[in-house]
């Protein structure tokens, strides 16, 4: 596979499966790049290796979809399997996954979930009551305190 191929994952549509967000048309192309916008407000100096992950992290998606962190949460036997199988098209992509350091690992983690909940704050703030939202709130709050930086991400979330 080559670059062709990481480009296509881009268009891959996120929430496919929920119906509430399904419409917004959001895809793994602009989720991955305000991934790496906050990835920069949130660490003056992030490693080549963190950005390459917070650009890529989804390009795995490119045969199953956006499956639901819902779905992945209720079932870690099928959230394992889906993990290995993006792995493995990643690899075969030629998009080899990074291994990060715990600190980075973290800082991605937090990215991700910040970018997800920002995006619906910004499109469907009224869904932020329910479905899983207000827990991964807490989440991300408590990941920004764990990388002493709790301050800030609250301010983002406001």
């Amino acid at each position: 596979m080559t670059a062709p191929t990481i480009h296509r994952s881009g268009y891959v549509r996120r929430y496919h499966s929920n119906a509430d967000l399904a419409h917004l048309g959001d895809t793994d192309a602009h989720h991955h790049g305000q991934v790496v916008q906050i990835i920069f407000q949130l660490e003056p100096r992030p490693s080549l290796d963190l950005l390459y992950e917070g650009a890529h992290h989804d390009c795995g998606e490119l045969d199953n979809g956006d499956m639901s962190a819902l779905a992945k949460r209720d079932d870690p036997v099928m959230a394992r399997m889906i993990a290995a199988r993006e792995e493995s098209r990643r690899f075969e992509m030629g998009c080899r996954v990074r291994k990060l350091g715990p600190r980075d690992g973290r800082l991605l983690m937090l990215a991700d979930g910040l970018q997800s909940w920002m995006h619906v704050r910004h499109f469907a703030p009224h869904l932020l009551a329910g479905d899983g939202w207000p827990e991964t709130k807490t989440d991300i709050i408590a990941l920004a305190w764990q990388l002493e930086i709790g301050a800030q991400v609250e301010g983002m979330l406001k």
